[in-house]
């Protein structure tokens, strides 16, 4: 019964399939800075020889920094292909890319550039792309405009061979090698010193603390999105595997000698509750493990008013993988009120 079960079940689908497959001759699309990020998080997380970005920006290395960091340890090759660009920001993130070991190339204005996205293992079996486009003409948000697409070898050959021929003469392939990244331990005094440049942080009382991991923690978002969900919960199981305790306090020492603080969830405590300023994605994956209690830096004494006045128990976080704006994710926000976090904690010298 079972057999003549499963042979009736094979042949109604192979019966449809083609015409399933004839229905759905267009390639998903995907919105928003958010779904990117998701899409760039897993193919990154899964590449083995070579990763290039031809982006007009690099803003997008601050979101996916230990998914990065993590490449290169393995070994992945990191090409990234911008624009001639001036700005302090930008210089910052390629001088981080080129800690990373990556070969950062600038060429022209953004119009010179052969497309707008990532290509990875683009010779391996493996190859995948993630282009965009921007709706210049939208309205709305920046952040929810862009349409991005994304192109796997099985089935979209002829494309990845076309980007990988565009970007053939702008980088030379190396030998697979793997990056000595190590996690240091980093003193308390540093990462205060650079936490009490936070505006809003003058004059409070910074300390390392065990928080039991209760709603007596609130947050001030709806949401934790779903990039920096899987990127949280890639990054702690390579914070193990390097003999690290969760969220410890510790830096990522760079070949030249320079090192990148981890910065651990920092929360502001308010009465008799603590509200979560960095850090959510880590807090939601370890209720999501059963994970009782954490380290984390308290900021006692702040003053000034937190960005969103609606405030949430810890366990009311959802996941998204949509995109959502901070004026969508943060209730009644006043920008000038948000803490910058980590950009105080990593300056560009």
């Amino acid at each position: 019964m079972l057999y003549r079960s499963g042979r009736s079940a094979v042949q109604t689908f192979i019966a449809h399939e083609r015409g399933i497959v004839r229905d759905s001759n267009s390639l998903p699309v995907y919105r928003g800075f958010d779904e990117k990020m998701l899409l760039l998080v897993q193919a990154l997380q899964s590449c083995q020889s070579v990763f290039i970005a031809v982006t007009e920006s690099t803003h997008w290395v601050d979101f996916v920094f230990p998914t990065l960091l993590a490449a290169a340890r393995r070994g992945v090759q990191i090409v990234c292909i911008t624009p001639k660009t001036k700005g302090l920001e930008e210089e910052r993130r390629l001088w981080v890319l080129r800690n990373l070991g990556a070969e950062t190339l600038q060429r022209g204005g953004a119009n010179a550039l052969p497309f707008d996205g990532f290509l990875f293992d683009g010779q391996e079996d493996s190859a995948s792309a993630i282009l965009s486009t921007y709706d210049h003409a939208g309205k709305g948000d920046w952040y929810t405009r862009e349409s991005i697409r994304t192109y796997a070898r099985s089935s979209d050959q002829a494309i990845l061979q076309m980007l990988s021929e565009r970007v053939a003469a702008l980088w030379t392939p190396a030998p697979r090698s793997p990056k000595d990244l190590p996690y240091v331990v980093c003193d308390e005094s540093e990462l205060f010193e650079r936490l009490s440049a936070v505006p809003q942080y003058a004059g409070a009382r910074l300390e390392q603390r065990l928080l039991q991991l209760s709603d007596d923690i609130v947050v001030l978002q709806d949401a934790v999105k779903e990039y920096k969900f899987r990127l949280i919960r890639h990054h702690i199981e390579n914070l193990q595997n390097a003999g690290c305790g969760l969220f410890d306090l510790r830096k990522v020492k760079f070949p030249s000698g320079h090192t990148s603080i981890v910065t651990p969830p920092v929360l502001e405590k308010l009465g008799g509750k603590y509200v979560v300023i960095e850090g959510s994605a880590r807090l939601f994956h370890c209720v999501a493990m059963g994970v009782t209690a954490i380290n984390a830096v308290v900021v006692d004494g702040v003053k000034a008013k937190l960005p969103s006045p609606i405030q949430r128990p810890l366990s009311s976080l959802r996941l998204t993988s949509s995109t959502k704006s901070l004026t969508e994710n943060y209730q009644q926000l006043d920008k000038t009120l948000f803490r910058q976090i980590e950009n105080t904690v990593h300056p560009y010298f």
